[in-house]
């Protein structure tokens, strides 16, 4: 009798791991980043770059009604950078499955032009011109959980 429930406990745990398993082959965890960055008339841009932050959402009130609700970003470690354009750098993001970029314009009034793209283990999914940048930066949000990608990008 005492056999039973193991047995059932055993194809439960079983199971469990087979849907999990199906899960992670459905949905590899990401193992790279790569940022490139370019411009027609510029030669040097300021980059904000962090693999280690935490995210949480923000409720947005009008007249004391929500009506959405934003995503906030806290920086655990991040790297501010002045690099030299044409740039183009690639990133481990095996440990924390994260990645955040912010590409800050120098002058919306400015003739300058940037694009900005991401690919996560080869497939792009950030591209953008300082065309559409949010108050003064192009930004691309990246992560994984639950065995999914979320990408947050913002709306000019």
């Amino acid at each position: 009798m005492k056999s039973a429930p193991l047995l059932i406990l055993t194809s439960v745990a079983t199971l469990i791991l087979w849907v999990s398993a199906c899960d992670i082959l459905r949905n590899p965890l990401p193992e790279t980043a790569r940022i490139e960055i370019t411009s027609q008339n510029a030669d040097e841009a300021e980059l904000i770059m962090s693999l280690n932050f935490l995210t949480g959402r923000q409720a947005v009130e009008e007249d004391g009604l929500v009506i959405g609700d934003t995503t906030i970003v806290q920086f655990l470690h991040a790297d501010t950078l002045q690099i030299t354009l044409p740039y183009s750098s690639e990133h481990d993001i095996k440990q924390r499955h994260r990645f955040f970029a912010q590409l800050n314009i120098p002058d919306e009034e400015s003739d300058h032009h940037f694009r900005m793209r991401v690919w996560i283990d080869g497939d792009q999914r950030y591209d953008a011109t300082s065309d559409e940048q949010v108050d003064g930066a192009l930004k691309f949000l990246y992560y994984f959980r639950a065995g999914e990608d979320i990408i947050i990008r913002p709306q000019p």
